[in-house]
């Protein structure tokens, strides 16, 4: 999995490429906490171009969405692909943080 991170004023964007298994949950973790660290009043995690993820990686958000969430900063998933989109809606995390669908 690839990670590009992009920061601009207070909103900080990742753009995710490939799986997101276990191996890559963990380097998204590490990513995720540095990005904590500096608390944004935004972070928008882009999913165009990722093709799966797994329970590790979805576990990973939750607890990243918690993080942000102390310091009052948002979480948004933009451009998530209708499969993985329909996932995290089943499992009712539209109602945790904002979830877009994308083509």
């Amino acid at each position: 999995m690839n990670i590009a991170i992009t920061r601009e004023n207070h909103t900080v964007r990742l753009v995710l490429q490939g799986e997101i298994d276990e191996l890559a949950a963990e380097e998204l973790k590490k990513r995720l906490r540095d990005i904590s660290l500096t608390v944004p009043q935004r972070v928008e995690i882009d999913f165009a171009g990722v093709s799966h993820i797994g329970s590790a990686g979805i576990g990973k958000l939750l607890v990243f969405y918690k993080d942000l969430a102390i310091h009052g900063a948002v979480l948004a998933l933009v451009r998530v692909p209708s499969p993985i989109y329909h996932l995290f809606r089943e499992m009712k995390l539209d109602s945790i943080f904002s979830i877009t669908e994308g083509r």
